[in-house]
This record gives C-alpha cells, structure tokens and sequence, in this order.
C-alpha cells in the first residue's frame, strides 16, 4: 500500500512540474501553454456539385448550420498551428476538426480560446440535405432550413433549433440541455439527453414523437404528432396543448405531471412514482375508459370507469390526482 502510495506521489508531482514548465515557456501565458493561441478566422466558399449529404465532426467549438442567400456552402472557421479543418468532398460534403497535439499539449490542453472561434456552416435553399453532426464540447445552433434529415449530437453541450423542416430528426446530448422551436417533421422526430431539459414548442410531427431525460425537466407546448412517448427518471413533465392522433404517454419516476388541454385518439398513459398528476384533458369524460390509482394521495377520478373509446391510465405511488375534461379547445 506505502508502494502505491509513494508512486501516486510522484506522479502527480512530475505532472505538476511538467506543468509549470510548459506554463514557463509560455511566458505565463495560459492560452500559449493550453496551443489554443493565435487563431485565425478563415471564410471559404464551395458548390454543392450533385452532393446532398453534410458531415461534421467538431471537438470543442461551437456549430451554427444555417441557410445561405445564394446556391453555394459557406462557411467561417478559426484555425492556429495545431487546430485545423480537414475539408472533403466524397460521397458528402465534409468537415473534420484536426488537432495535432502531442503529449505534452493534452496535459496543457485547457482550451481557454475555443469558446468565442464557432464554427458556421450556411447551406444553399433548395436542396434537400441530410446533416450528420458530431460534437464533444460545443453548443449546436440551427436556424431554418429544409432536411431531408437531422442527425445531431453533443456531449456536453446545449442544442438550438428553430424554424426547421425535415424529413427526420434525430438529436441527443449528453448533458446538455435541448431547445426545439417552430419544427416540422415529415417522419419520425426523437430527442434525448441523459442530464438536461428538454423544451419543445411548436412542433409537429406526421410520424412519432419522442422526447426523453435521465435527470431533467420535460415541456411540450403546442406539439402535435402521430403518437407522443415521453419520460424522465427525475424530474417534471409540463404538457400543454398537446395532440397525439394515436397513443400519448408521459411517465417520470420522481416528479409532477402538468396537463393543460391534453388529447390523443385511443390512449393516454400518465404515471409518476413520486408526484402528483393534474390538469386538463380534452373531450368529456364519458369519451375516456378510465384506469386511475394512487397508493397515498388523493383522486378526484373514479378507480374503473368503462364509457369511451379512449383508454385512460392514470397512477401514481405517492401524490394525489386531479384531472378534469374540458369539451372545447380554448385558445390561451
């Protein structure tokens, strides 16, 4: 034990001096030691030439994909000596971040001057592109634009989209949170981040919708899709006029379910472990089958109601449950 001791001691000392060497050379400056220095903004210009697929793979620097005014792909990059863009046309339009750092850089790598270099890339209109985008570090911003596909991801950063059509729609981070506004989805649409919200306005799909969080707060306001499937371990969920032609299902394990003018055409399943259920669905009581339980709360619905077309579960372990019917949409 005194052995692996004594050499965990050294290792931390020689990476504290390796350190403080690299931090000297610099001459104190912390961005020089990190090789994050000295960038410089590039702006290129290319023709789509037939292509109708884009790839990205960043580290650390923000992405903002958006349309361009004219029939070309611009973009605008920062690079230095050791933080460059490789850029390829194959079978796709891509861009690749290439950073040439040896050791002694990754111990120094502290990447003080990414935040403020983003990357932008603007599509020409007309064209029906399928995005592939990978991120580590960086936050993801889309602006408008017509898909044929959105593949998106990031570990550690924060996803804006907004005024966007596409074919499909397939976005996730790890722990961030995620941003949808003015959306519309031919297909499928999915959203999922395992430590962050997920806040979804205006936004309808013509296949399935599905939005999920390990630890975050869920809110749909606006949305409609075919069917809707919504859950999160720990935290709330806020639905508000929202439409599923099928089936809608909203459960989280620790947390409140908020409804307001809530409808789906054949089934509704709302369960939380730890909280409480409340709001409004559409249509009137007797349109509803209804399944509704809790085990230390109270219910304003009856245990077993078999009247409508529409099943409705309702449970909860621990909270109290308050749903009432409203016959008419009211605009708000």
């Amino acid at each position: 034990m005194k052995k692996w001791m004594v050499g965990g001691t050294i290792l931390v000392i020689v990476g504290l001096l390796l350190c403080s060497v690299g931090f000297a050379l610099s001459g104190g400056d912390l961005q020089k030691a990190s090789g994050n220095s000295d960038f410089e903004r590039k702006e290129a210009t290319y023709a789509p030439d037939g292509l109708t697929k884009v790839k990205i793979e960043e580290r650390d620097a923000d992405i903002t994909l958006g349309v361009s005014t004219d029939d070309k792909i611009h973009i605008t990059y920062y690079e230095n000596a050791k933080n460059r863009y490789e850029i390829t046309q194959g079978d796709a339009w891509k861009i690749v971040k290439k950073t040439a750092q040896n050791w002694t850089d990754e111990i120094m790598n502290f990447n003080f001057a990414v935040e403020g270099n983003p990357l932008t890339i603007l599509l020409p209109e007309g064209i029906q592109w399928d995005v592939e985008l990978n991120s580590a570090l960086g936050d993801v911003t889309v602006t408008g634009g017509a898909y044929a596909g959105l593949s998106l991801e990031t570990d550690y950063g924060v996803m804006d989209l907004s005024n966007v059509t596409a074919s499909y729609l397939d976005i996730s981070s790890s722990k961030g949170d995620l941003f949808l506004e003015d959306i519309h989805v031919d297909g499928r649409a999915e959203a999922d981040s395992q430590y962050g919200m997920l806040q979804l306005t205006q936004v309808e799909t013509v296949g399935p919708l599905e939005a999920e969080t390990d630890n975050g707060d869920i809110t749909l306001e606006n949305v409609k899709a075919l069917s809707v499937a919504v859950g999160s371990d720990y935290g709330e969920i806020s639905l508000r006029n929202v439409a599923a032609e099928g089936s809608l299902e909203a459960k989280t394990d620790k947390g409140d379910l908020d409804l307001d003018q809530v409808s789906a055409g054949s089934g509704l399943t709302l369960k939380t472990d730890y909280g409480s259920i409340s709001g409004s669905l559409l249509g009137k009581m007797s349109d509803y089958s209804i399944e509704a339980s809790t085990d230390l709360g109270d219910s304003n619905l009856p245990p077993v109601f078999r009247e409508g077309r529409i099943n409705l579960y309702v449970h909860t372990d621990l909270g109290d449950i308050n749903v009432t019917f409203q016959e008419k949409f009211e605009r708000r």
